[in-house]
C-alpha cells in the first residue's frame, strides 16, 4: 500500500492555471464550437457564443473568408479565486466556397447561438434537367422497303 499526501492547493492551482489565470495572468484564446450545414439553397453556420453580448460580436466577409470575432469579458471584479468560465477575445475564420452569395449574408443571435445564413448563387443551385431518350421510336428493318411512320421523331437532330 502506497501512501501519498494530499495537497488541496495543488488541485486549486491546477484549476486556475488551466482556466487562463495561472502565474502569468495571460488570458487564453476562446474556441467556440461551430456547426456548418446546407439547407436547400443556403448554407447555415451556427456558433455557440453563450454569455457574449451580440453588440460585442463582429462579423465580416472579405472575398471568400468569413471572420467572426468578439470578446467574453470577465463579469467579476477583484481577485478571482476560482474562474472556470473562459473570458477571452476570440476570432474564428471560415473559408467559403465561390458558389455562395456573400452580398446577402444574414446573421441572427438567439439564446447564445449566432446563426449566419449565406444563400447560394443562382447559377450554383441545383436544377432539374430534362432527359430525352429513344423510347417510342420504331426499329427499321434494313431489308424492308417500308418507310417509318411520320409520327416517329427523327434521329438526326435534337428534339425540343
Amino acid at each position: 500500500m502506497t501512501l501519498s499526501s494530499f495537497d488541496p492547493f495543488s488541485t486549486f492551482d491546477r484549476i486556475l492555471s488551466g482556466s487562463g489565470f495561472g502565474e502569468s495572468g495571460a488570458a487564453r484564446s476562446l474556441g467556440l464550437p461551430v456547426d456548418i450545414y446546407q439547407d436547400d439553397d443556403k448554407f447555415i453556420i451556427e456558433i455557440d457564443a453563450p454569455g457574449i453580448d451580440p453588440d460585442h460580436l463582429d462579423l465580416q466577409v472579405e472575398r471568400n473568408r468569413l471572420s467572426v470575432s468578439g470578446e467574453r469579458p470577465a463579469r467579476h471584479g477583484g481577485q478571482a479565486l476560482l474562474c472556470e468560465r473562459p473570458h477571452a477575445r476570440f476570432t474564428r475564420q471560415i473559408l467559403l466556397g465561390s458558389d455562395l452569395d456573400t452580398e446577402h449574408v444574414a446573421a441572427d443571435y438567439e439564446n447564445g447561438v449566432l446563426t449566419i445564413t449565406i444563400p447560394m448563387k443562382n447559377q450554383a443551385r441545383a436544377r432539374r434537367i430534362q432527359i430525352s431518350g429513344t423510347s417510342g421510336r420504331q426499329a427499321i428493318d434494313a431489308e424492308s422497303s417500308e418507310q417509318p411512320d411520320t409520327d416517329t421523331p427523327s434521329t438526326s437532330g435534337p428534339s425540343n
